[in-house]
């Protein structure tokens, strides 16, 4: 328990030191440029060097940690950009056959045309979606057997999750049917 705490307590005093030159560990910090820095101060010089290397271990394993979820989170963004993107192409008839050109002059004010960075990425959106309106049309079904729907309809200004599909409404005026 001791060295926990004695750890702990080290760890906050090289927090601090971090804190005071700038200085943040990534997942790619290399134990010497950790060490450079603690013993550049002189009251951190003088830890423990196992503690040292516990604490370079912990800092590296939270940023690992805090990396992982941005990564997360940032996945789940672009994904709800990619499917306000493909909505606003549905609600714009968008069709097999219809051009890049003939639409973007009608969406290109939108919130989910705007929310998708580049051109590059609007234009591959686009013919993404045309493609899979046509397996879609062409009747090709998903691993499960069921027909494929590659979009619903969403607002793209709406920031409320949707349901699922086959989701049971929580509408509380409405009352379950027992078997």
């Amino acid at each position: 328990m001791q060295l926990e705490e004695d750890v702990q307590k080290d760890k906050k005093m090289v927090k601090e030191l971090f804190k005071s030159v700038g200085f943040s560990v990534t997942p790619q910090t290399p134990l010497q440029a950790f060490l450079d820095v603690v013993n550049s101060d002189g009251r951190a010089r003088t830890l423990p060097e196992v503690h040292k290397r516990i604490i370079h271990e912990d800092l590296v394993q939270k940023a690992v940690r805090k990396e992982e979820d941005i990564a997360k989170h940032g996945d789940k963004k672009r994904q709800k950009k990619i499917h306000s993107f493909f909505s606003l192409l549905r609600k714009n008839d968008v069709t097999e056959t219809t051009k890049w050109e003939d639409v973007k002059p009608k969406i290109l004010e939108r919130s989910a045309f705007t929310a998708i960075e580049t051109e590059e990425q609007r234009i591959d959106l686009f013919a993404q979606y045309k493609k899979d309106l046509g397996s879609a049309s062409t009747g090709n079904n998903t691993p499960n057997g069921k027909n494929k729907r590659p979009f619903t309809d969403v607002d793209d200004d709406d920031d409320e999750e949707e349901d699922e599909e086959g989701a049971i409404p929580s509408d509380s005026s409405k009352s379950a049917r027992h078997l």
